[in-house]
C-alpha cells in the first residue's frame, strides 16, 4: 500500500473519531443541561373560577400521590394577586378584591426531577378532574404551563442522537474498511 493511501486512510479515521467524540459530547450536554436547569421549573395548572372544590381537592390529592411530584401548592385567586403585586413591587391596594382580580387560582407543582415534567403533565391531561377545573374550558391544554429549557432542547437532542447513531455506524464501517485494506496490503507485500 502506498504511503499516501495510508495517510489518507488514517486521516479519515481520525476525522471520523473526532466527529464522533463531538457528537457524544453534544448528546451528553443535551441530556444533562436541561436536567440541571429544569429541576426546579414548576408546572402551573390554572383553575377555573367556578371549579368545584371537591374536584380541585381530588386532583391535588392525586398529584401529591405521584412519585415524581415533590410538592403541590394551591394558590388562591387572592394569593395570586398578592404575589403578582409583590413581584411588581406595587403599592396597589392588597385587600381581597376578587371581583377585580383577573388572575385564576392555580396549582404550583414542583417535581423531584425536571425530566419527569412530561409524565406528570400527561397524567394531568388525562385526569377527569382536570377537564372539569381547567381555566380554559374550550382548550384545557392551555391551562397547563411548564418547562424551562427541556422542551426547547428536545428537537436538537433527537437530531444529535440520530447523528451519533449514524456516526457510530460510519466509524464501524471505516474500521472494517481499514482492516480489509491493511489485510490486503500485507498479503500483497508478502
Amino acid at each position: 500500500m502506498k504511503k499516501s493511501t495510508k495517510g489518507i486512510l488514517i486521516g479519515c479515521c481520525v476525522a471520523f473519531v473526532l466527529v464522533g467524540l463531538v457528537g457524544v459530547m453534544l448528546s451528553i450536554a443535551l441530556i444533562y443541561i436541561p436536567h440541571h436547569f429544569d429541576k426546579d421549573a414548576p408546572i402551573n395548572v390554572f383553575i377555573a373560577d367556578d371549579a368545584k372544590q371537591a374536584d380541585v381537592e381530588s386532583l391535588q390529592r392525586k398529584l401529591e400521590m405521584e412519585p415524581q411530584v415533590k410538592s403541590v401548592d394551591y394558590i388562591s385567586k387572592a394569593q395570586a394577586l398578592q404575589m403578582f403585586k409583590e413581584q411588581l413591587n406595587s403599592s396597589l391596594d392588597t385587600t381581597d378584591n376578587s371581583e377585580g382580580n383577573p388572575l385564576p387560582a392555580s396549582f404550583i407543582i414542583k417535581l423531584n426531577e425536571g425530566s419527569d415534567a412530561s409524565k406528570v403533565v400527561a397524567m394531568i391531561r388525562t385526569s377527569p378532574e382536570f377537564e372539569s377545573i381547567a381555566d380554559s374550558p374550550n382548550d384545557p391544554q392551555q391551562s397547563i404551563k411548564y418547562g424551562g429549557i427541556a422542551p426547547l432542547l428536545q428537537r436538537p437532542y433527537n437530531f444529535v442522537k440520530t447523528l451519533r447513531t449514524v456516526d457510530i455506524a460510519v466509524l464501524v464501517g471505516i474500521a472494517a474498511f481499514a482492516a480489509v485494506v491493511l489485510v490486503v496490503s500485507r498479503k500483497r507485500t508478502k
